[in-house]
């Protein structure tokens, strides 16, 4: 189990074929009933602790509607790494794990998908 509450290790396949690889995270998030303080509190802390790894958040916003899909989120984040084994240690961080709860505490469900950051890349898009 990693920091992010989720079974096996996800980042173990990304590890292996796209370690160095700059990558751009964007984190769907829908929060519990008054969960918007614990959530502030959360991205304040976790904010601080994946800029020690070289990330840069770059966007987080409220969703105002959905265009496709069944699923509303009520907040989006967009985060660049400069590479998977940065993101991997942020979220191996024993005081990123230590937020578990106060995650918890503000979340409903969230999703979060990691693409190749082609702005950056220096290896060719593997297919």
């Amino acid at each position: 189990m990693t920091g992010l509450d989720v079974p096996g290790d996800p980042l173990q396949q990304l590890l292996q074929e796209y370690p160095d690889e700059p990558i751009v995270v964007v984190n769907l998030v829908r929060l519990k009933p008054g969960g918007l303080t614990a959530h502030e509190q959360y991205l304040e802390q976790a904010g601080a602790i994946m800029r020690r790894y070289g990330a840069e958040p770059t966007y987080l916003g409220p969703g105002i509607g959905t265009l496709i899909g069944d699923e509303s989120w009520d907040k989006a984040a967009i985060t660049t790494y400069p590479s998977v084994r940065a993101l991997a240690a942020f979220i191996n961080d024993p005081q990123f794990e230590a937020l578990a709860p106060l995650r918890h505490q503000a979340l409903d469900a969230g999703i979060v998908h990691v693409f190749r950051d082609r702005d950056r890349a220096t290896s060719p898009p593997r297919p």
